[in-house]
């Protein structure tokens, strides 16, 4: 098993910060730039919490939401929004997603509507969804034809964008979803709970495929875009890593508590290549970790409260981030 420029290794531990692999010269000198990334823009435009971010598939946009119920768009390149979308929820927007293809967003939000906007023709599409359902998470699949969301409810719902219908309710957790990840290709879908469940699905038959017990809730969960890890984030500061394949449990990694009690792990996002993981803690920091030597490789600190939110540009050149300040920030090497 391999990713890009990591072997994994057969022997990982669960011991605080295991390393699960080596890197070779190319990863090597990829992770000190990693290690020199700094504060390339801080974005202002929300006011109030920024909830979630996504790129689209070209890197050339940033999408956030925020409790202010607006959509904001962002180009890496300005201080200032090139657009914001507002006025068509009185809820709090919680989650955006762009199409694979780049040409839609999706966005959910606590008053349980999923809304689809054109974005180049700058319309709504179809709004859908239950009004008791609060949501926290949304995701395109990898093909575009399918969309699942996750919140305050104990299932993971998978919905047919065109049509606007509910397609499956894939039970299995005893308490309401915080988050959820697509594995790469569409054919796994993976939730986190509160109760502390990893639970991973097959969408096509509705089977619940694996159940990966943790000792804390469950707050983010991430797929590697290789297809190889799984990561999940926790209300304790740990972030535990799984072999996606055979449901291996291969690492934790702990963020560091000078304080005492360790900083919740709000949101994980793996780099494109899959070699490197980031995370938006409670402590107002996005840390960088190398999972082949389980070392953080640099700290970020610019947000003046805790970061909600993380998110590589797919070409790998910036990571974002979003906090409780109400601020965007954007860091690269």
């Amino acid at each position: 098993m391999r990713w890009i420029d990591t072997v994994i290794s057969e022997t990982a531990e669960r011991l605080p910060g295991v390393a699960i692999g080596t890197r070779t010269t190319a990863g090597q000198r990829r992770t000190q730039r990693i290690a020199r990334m700094t504060s390339r823009a801080t974005l202002t435009g929300h006011t109030n919490v920024v909830q979630s971010l996504a790129w689209s598939p070209d890197s050339k946009v940033l999408a956030s939401t925020g409790r202010d119920k607006t959509i904001k768009i962002w180009s890496p390149r300005t201080p200032q929004p090139l657009s914001t979308i507002a006025g068509l929820t009185r809820k709090i927007i919680t989650a955006v997603a762009w199409s694979p293809d780049g040409k839609v967003l999706a966005w959910a939000s606590h008053d349980g509507g999923i809304r689809v906007w054109n974005y180049r023709a700058g319309r709504l599409i179809t709004t859908f969804g239950e009004e008791s359902a609060a949501h926290h998470w949304l995701a395109w699949s990898p093909d575009g034809e399918r969309l699942a969301t996750a919140g305050w409810y104990p299932t993971l719902n998978i919905w047919d964008p065109h049509a606007g219908q509910l397609v499956a309710a894939l039970a299995g957790a005893s308490e309401h979803l915080t988050s959820g990840a697509w594995s790469p290709y569409g054919s796994l879908v993976a939730s986190g709970s509160l109760d502390g469940t990893v639970n991973v699905w097959d969408p096509q038959s509705d089977q619940l495929v694996s159940t990966r017990p943790s000792a804390h809730q469950i707050e983010c969960v991430a797929w590697s875009p290789d297809g190889a890890h799984l990561a999940a984030g926790g209300d304790n500061g740990d972030i535990e890593v799984w072999d996606a394949r055979s449901g291996r449990h291969l690492a934790d990694f702990y963020t560091p508590t000078p304080g005492g009690y360790p900083p919740m792990v709000h949101s994980v996002a793996w780099s494109p290549d899959s070699a490197y993981l980031a995370a938006g803690t409670g402590d107002a920091a996005v840390r960088v970790w190398d999972p082949s030597t389980a070392e953080i490789l640099v700290t970020l600190y610019g947000h003046s409260d805790e970061v909600t939110t993380v998110a590589w540009s797919p070409d790998g050149k910036l990571l974002a981030s979003g906090s409780l300040d109400g601020t965007v920030r954007l860091w690269g090497a």
